[in-house]
């Protein structure tokens, strides 16, 4: 609904139907606002789906997209790509500049693939600097292109005090 500042805010209805003295039907209604509570279900589903640090999705969110895309792929056929890349020596940066450099460099790592991916392919950190790309809807060739333009971007991107990076990479297909 529009309250009377033209601000959008959420509301639930209730409505109540009762027989006038005359006989007619009329209805006595309460309008709640509820913005409040539907902002709260929405910081409450993205602790659930997104990984705190970077943002993307997390491994229980991926766990259950994967699910959902198998039976899709299961059904309609076609192709389904996975890429699983884990940043080389990350162990290193943590212990030689501290976790705040190593979040900082997980964080820039993120959104350059996100970057790189399209809005239907679903990136999620699977744990520490581990990372997962299922991509619907392509091939272990296209799911190749993908992964070596990440690699690419890894290597010419300087991270403060951190430096250069590289990542390891590993490519599926899921056959019918």
């Amino acid at each position: 609904l529009v309250d009377r500042y033209d601000n959008k805010f959420w509301a639930e209805i209730r409505l109540n139907r009762i027989q006038a003295e005359s006989g007619v039907w009329q209805y006595e209604g309460i309008l709640l606002n509820i913005q409040n509570k539907k902002e709260y279900e929405s910081t409450l589903l993205d602790l659930a789906t997104k990984d705190k640090l970077t943002g993307i999705n997390n491994r229980s969110y991926f766990d259950t997209i994967s699910i959902e895309e198998i039976a899709r792929h299961e059904r309609y056929g076609g192709h389904l790509a996975l890429i699983i890349f884990d940043l080389d020596h990350f162990k290193k940066v943590n212990d030689t500049y501290g976790h705040d450099i190593g979040d900082y460099v997980l964080q820039s790592c993120a959104k350059i693939a996100q970057k790189c991916i399209r809005k239907t392919d679903s990136l999620a950190r699977w744990g520490g600097e581990e990372f997962t790309i299922l991509m619907p809807m392509t091939d272990k060739s296209g799911a190749y292109l993908v992964a070596d333009k990440i690699r690419k971007i890894f290597m010419d991107t300087h991270h403060p005090k951190a430096g250069q990076l590289t990542a390891s990479f590993g490519i599926a297909e899921r056959k019918s």
